[in-house]
């Protein structure tokens, strides 16, 4: 074999078992990789089941103990007495069942259930999580402890300083009948009877019907009696305490909100009064005003129809602004469109006063109209026709002694004839001539109707037998203000809602009846 031959077997052999090694290292890495897998894996399976034994446990734990009733063997004596039953609860055997209550009600309190799964943490490996629970147990029990030390304290502090004041028996019999602290809501009424000599008092109940019931609880009829009859009182147990200041507060409560209540319906009564006098002075300045201006101004008759509709827009401007507060401080949106039903209804009826006036021959300024409207009573006078042929009822507002007619077309000019009247007027609703005046009679509710539209006729006549139902719930409602008035102010605003509404209501039906 030459050399170069032999050069390359070498080689060849050389690189084989670096091969080789090679391989056997990789496959060393791979195992112990794959060993280390495996116990990575065991230990998780093992936290696993060892967390969900814990959490099993600590449920155990807190499982509600019952007491286990063991039945005792009998032992064959005659003469021993019958067999007996004791009680197993967490492990401890007990004689009675009262014991066996106890010690059931102590194995399931918190700070019991605490301990045995403190005692679950510690045996499965967590000794820290377990401390932690056993003293964050028993600090939330010492809590517990100094604070109801803290509210006994403070129950005893208080209600002692309302029994030092007492200065006789009589006092202490009164204090005893308001406290709430008599385990009957306060119904125990008591009262301290001298004896014959007077040396002694005894405590009697008052019965429902006024009787007395002696008790046994007797007290020297002196400073001395009286104290320790005040200490016997103040040793009532905390729980009867604080049902005692439980009923003070609660009385205290309505008290409180009933005297709130009537503050606020005094407020309410002298706002409304100083309102009424003050629209009563305004109105009877723009009265004195309005006269002064009627009688410096020209007679109304030569009036324009220009002039009439200027008279009705300033009473529509003066109106629109008397009803505007109100109206931009409602937020109800059913009580705002009452509102402004009730401002139209009280313009269009005003505008008609204006004209009637106008048409009557004597003359008002659109500022006396309003105050006619608003101080005037509704009224309605019968006229003879001027053709002799029967009678005319009107309706209208009595005012300063003068009657003064709706118009039945408020737009029209003054001394026109309404729409559909006869030629001879007998539908006019305007009062007759002056010499007519003496010709009055008596009243009649319903307007007598000649001429025009009779299903028109129909129609207002429906309307106006209505009337006399809706001005008799307009005087009941008013009549439900004045009673209102004395049960607080919710009682007084729902009455003059109802109020408005019936006028609302009201003037609707005048409207549909040409009134």
């Amino acid at each position: 074999m030459s050399t170069r031959g032999m050069a390359a077997l070498v080689a060849g052999l050389g690189n084989g078992y670096f091969k080789a090694t090679e391989r056997r290292r990789r496959e060393d890495i791979e195992d112990e990789e794959r060993a280390h897998t495996m116990q990575e894996r065991a230990f998780t399976k093992a936290e696993r089941d060892r967390a969900l034994k814990q959490r099993e446990d600590l449920g155990a734990a807190a499982a509600p103990i019952a007491a286990e009733a063991v039945p005792q063997l009998d032992l064959g004596d005659p003469e021993a007495p019958p067999p007996t039953t004791r009680y197993r609860v967490a492990g401890k055997m007990l004689d009675t069942t009262a014991e066996a209550d106890a010690a059931v009600k102590t194995a399931n309190g918190a700070p019991a259930v605490a301990m045995r799964q403190a005692a679950v943490l510690q045996q499965s490996g967590d000794p820290v999580k377990a401390q932690a629970l056993r003293t964050g147990s028993m600090q939330e029990q010492a809590g517990q402890l100094a604070l109801s030390a803290a509210e006994r304290a403070d129950l005893k502090a208080r209600f002692t300083a309302q029994l030092e004041p007492l200065t006789d028996f009589d006092q202490v019999g009164e204090f005893m009948s308001k406290s709430g602290g008599d385990g009957q809501g306060g119904n125990l009424k008591v009262q301290f009877v001298p004896s014959p000599d007077g040396k002694t008092v005894v405590l009697n109940t008052i019965n429902p019907d006024g009787t007395l019931k002696p008790t046994a609880r007797t007290f020297e009829n002196s400073n001395k009696g009286l104290t320790l009859a005040k200490a016997q009182l103040g040793g009532l147990p905390p729980e009867k305490m604080l049902e005692h200041f439980h009923r003070e507060a609660v009385e205290a409560r309505a008290a409180a909100a009933q005297a709130a209540a009537q503050r606020h319906q005094a407020e309410t009564l002298a706002e409304q009064s100083r309102h009424n006098r003050a629209t009563e002075g305004h109105q009877s300045s723009m009265l004195a005003a309005t006269r002064a201006k009627a009688a410096a101004t020209a007679a109304p008759q030569g009036m324009t129809l220009a002039d009439l509709k200027d008279g009705h827009k300033g009473i529509a401007a003066t109106l629109n602004a008397d009803w505007k507060t109100q109206i931009d401080s409602e937020t109800d949106p059913a009580k705002l469109k009452s509102i402004k039903v009730a401002r139209e209804a009280e313009i269009a009826t005003v505008q008609r006063l204006y004209t009637g006036a106008m048409q009557a021959g004597f003359g008002l300024t659109p500022e006396q109209a309003i105050v006619a409207f608003r101080s005037g009573e509704t009224a309605k006078q019968s006229f003879r026709s001027r053709d002799g042929s029967g009678t005319v009822t009107v309706e209208g507002v009595m005012y300063g002694g003068r009657f003064i007619p709706l118009a039945d077309n408020p737009g029209a000019m003054p001394g026109a004839k309404p729409a559909g009247a006869a030629p001879g007027g007998a539908a006019s609703a305007t009062p007759a001539d002056p010499a007519d005046a003496g010709q009055r009679v008596k009243q009649t509710p319903v307007v007598d109707f000649t001429g025009g539209n009779s299903a028109v006729n129909k129609r207002v006549a429906a309307a106006q037998s209505s009337l006399p139902a809706l001005e008799g719930a307009v005087k009941d409602a008013l009549q439900k203000v004045k009673d209102a008035a004395g049960r607080g102010p919710m009682a007084v605003a729902a009455a003059r809602n109802d109020l408005s509404n019936a006028r609302t209501a009201l003037s609707d039906m005048q409207a549909r009846a040409g009134q």
